[in-house]
């Protein structure tokens, strides 16, 4: 109750409790996400822009570097127009130089017009070129009208060298005068004078001496214009040291100016290169600031996102904690009753058995799969041989199918020509000649040799699918066997197939090798290995891949080894196994055999089989070929890489025993050869009949 003033008697309504604000988690992530977005637009904009600007300045930078290097080839360039300048300046003087001296000038103008030197550099460059051309013309025009001097000088001392010979006093007068004369040749400008005036001293001693017996070429003046000539010998030397020193001072001009452009060239080079660094340095720099601001602005919005996790999850969990507490949650209380404990304890206990009941399961589970898995290898492994006879029977069937045809061919020709060497009663045919006879029993005879051949082709054939597809024998019933007839045998089952796809098969084995093997064991392994071979070259995606070029040979060779072993090789310049197909057919490398991560063949490990079944077909050939080996032969396949491409598999069979006495040449069985006088009985009543037909 209130009272509201003496007038009010009536009591006042209590006001509506205050509705708490129903909390909103979108509004307040979406809040929170606007203020981060908020926090990093900017920087994050300035950062994409200075990373933009960035990028461009390898362009710049490479743009940058090919001005510098222009520059730096035409101030090169421009040191070889100092080398033709340095040519006018040193080619002779006259007529004697002057094809140099235009080479070298044409050569110089050329080059120093040429505008691509002046795009880029500035005009003081253009002009220091212009002024060194200009000088080079002037030199060489001097050049050109220079006198020979040193010629001259030359032959005046010639002319008087003939009037030194001799011992009277006008020869010594002019041999002092030849000696003062050519040291004059040589002098500086200083010298000059003095040596002019010893040369016209030793001339007057010599024109006042008596004149020698001997008168050259009979003209008593010839010595005086000698000495008139040699006279002039100083004059001409002080003229060609002045045209030396003239064209010594052209030519520093030139090269100057040409010195000059090429350390502009070599400067604006540098200018070039220093802008763009400074411009790169620039750069780098607002890019710094602009990843600081970034990282400043990410360093807010962590701390506005920690702020906002420690306001809407750390304080309402504390006074959820306080509210547990002040209704009895107090974790300082006392604890919980025996009854209640135990009854917990057997709850989790019944929880725990259920869990080692459903892990028992599985692992039962997975123990009937691996069961079942090797089961299927092993019925696999158990129908290889089978198989492997079978994928090749299409190709022998083939050949047997064109061998009996060619045999009917034969057969028919034969009774026909018989039929015209005697009547049907046995008698001999009177409308016949003898020559006509003759012709008919050369045919025949031809035909049956023919024949004789087809059948022993096709009775080969038989016998080697006979051979191959005998039955396993276990334990002390397995015979010895010719390692050559085996390979014989399994080359001809093979042939028609690999013939067909133009690939060569090549035996290389001794006649004397004899092993202790079941022939249709044997055979498998080899078949399954020639058909990854083939797997392999047949396979589109690796022909895309550039492996290689595809299966054109095929060599099996033996090789007779000193531990009563013979090794078998499979050669093939197929192409190179895939990486999958590697990983699947390569044995672990180990030190033991037993180790868990050792390959021990398909029987043991089925999975991997599998695998290659569905991923790499020639794997699957290859693991195949090697459980046969492993389980019916006793060794396993080593599968290397071939000596030039393909692949190389090899295989270690014992050898027959020392003192063995049963033929090595007879089967699995022990019986002689199919194809010989004591073999299947069977075969030469099947030649037999086919000859008579």
């Amino acid at each position: 109750m209130t009272w509201t003033g003496p007038e009010s008697s009536e009591p006042e309504t209590a006001a509506p409790p205050r509705r708490r604000p129903r909390p909103r988690p979108a509004l307040a992530v979406l809040t929170l996400a606007l203020i981060v977005a908020a926090l990093l637009a900017g920087p994050t904009t300035l950062t994409v822009w200075r990373i933009d600007e960035a990028r461009q300045n390898p362009t710049r930078m490479q743009t940058a570097h090919d001005t510098a290097r222009q520059d730096a080839e035409i101030a090169r360039a421009v040191e070889g127009l100092r080398g033709l300048l340095r040519q006018i300046r040193v080619a002779p003087p006259g007529a004697a130089g002057t094809e140099a001296r235009r080479v070298a000038l044409s050569r110089l103008r050329v080059l120093a017009s040429d505008p691509m030197w002046r795009a880029d550099l500035p005009p003081a460059f253009g002009a220091a070129l212009d002024d060194a051309v200009a000088v080079a013309g002037r030199l060489s025009d001097q050049a050109a009208a220079q006198r020979p001097w040193a010629a001259e000088i030359a032959s005046a001392l010639a002319q008087l060298a003939p009037f030194t010979a001799g011992d009277g006093p006008r020869a010594k007068a002019l041999t002092a005068l030849h000696d003062v004369l050519a040291e004059a040749a040589e002098a500086n400008a200083a010298a000059l004078p003095l040596l002019a005036a010893e040369a016209h001293r030793h001339a007057a001693h010599a024109i006042a001496a008596p004149p020698s017996t001997t008168v050259v070429r009979g003209d008593p003046f010839a010595v005086h214009r000698a000495i008139e000539a040699a006279l002039d010998i100083p004059a001409a030397r002080r003229a060609a040291l002045a045209d030396r020193a003239a064209r010594a001072t052209l030519w520093q001009t030139g090269d100057s100016d040409l010195a000059e452009a090429s350390d502009l060239a070599m400067t604006h080079a540098a200018r070039v290169l220093e802008t763009s660094r400074d411009a790169l340095g620039g750069t780098m720099t607002r890019l710094t600031a602009a990843l600081v601001s970034l990282g400043l602005a990410a360093l807010a919005a962590g701390l506005v996102v920690a702020w906002r996790a420690v306001v809407g999850h750390a304080l309402p969990l504390g006074r959820l904690a306080r509210r547990g507490i002040a209704l009895g949650y107090d974790p300082r209380r006392s604890g919980t009753g025996i009854d209640a404990a135990w009854d917990s304890l057997e709850r989790l206990v019944g929880a725990m058995e259920d869990s080692a009941a459903v892990a028992q399961s599985a692992r039962d589970a997975e123990s009937n799969a691996r069961r079942d898995a090797t089961t299927l290898s092993a019925a696999l492994l158990g129908a290889a041989p089978e198989a492997a006879v079978g994928r090749n029977l299409t190709g022998v069937a083939r050949t047997l199918n064109t061998t009996l045809d060619a045999v009917r061919s034969q057969a028919t020709l034969a009774l026909t020509e018989s039929r015209l060497l005697a009547t049907a009663a046995g008698g001999r045919r009177a409308d016949v000649s003898s020559e006509r006879a003759a012709l008919a029993a050369h045919l025949v005879g031809e035909a049956c040799t023919t024949l004789s051949a087809r059948v022993d082709e096709a009775a080969h054939l038989v016998s080697a699918l006979r051979l191959l597809s005998a039955p396993v024998a276990e334990g002390p019933t397995r015979a010895p066997v010719a390692l050559e007839r085996i390979l014989r045998e399994t080359v001809s089952v093979l042939g028609p197939r690999l013939a067909s796809r133009n690939i060569g098969l090549d035996l290389q084995c001794p006649s004397n090798a004899t092993i202790e093997a079941p022939p249709g064991i044997l055979t498998a392994v080899l078949c399954y290995v020639v058909e990854a071979a083939m797997l392999r070259a047949e396979d589109p995606p690796r022909e895309k891949e550039g492996r290689g070029n595809g299966l054109s040979g095929i060599v099996m060779g033996v090789v007779l080894g000193s531990d009563a072993r013979a090794r078998l090789t499979i050669d093939d310049d197929g192409p190179a196994p895939s990486p999958e197909t590697w990983a699947l057919v390569q044995r672990t490398r180990g030190t033991d055999a037993t180790e868990p991560g050792e390959w021990q063949g398909i029987h043991r490990n089925p999975e991997r089989l599998a695998h290659a079944l569905r991923r790499a077909p020639d794997a699957a050939a290859l693991l195949l070929a090697d459980g046969l080996a492993r389980v019916a032969l006793g060794a396993p396949l080593e599968i290397q890489e071939g000596p030039g491409r393909g692949t190389r598999v090899e295989l270690s069979l014992p050898l027959q025993a020392a003192g063995d006495d049963r033929d090595p040449s007879n089967g699995p069985s022990g019986r002689s050869d199919p194809d010989g006088p004591g073999g299947d009985p069977d075969l030469p009543l099947l030649r037999a009949g086919i000859t008579r037909g």
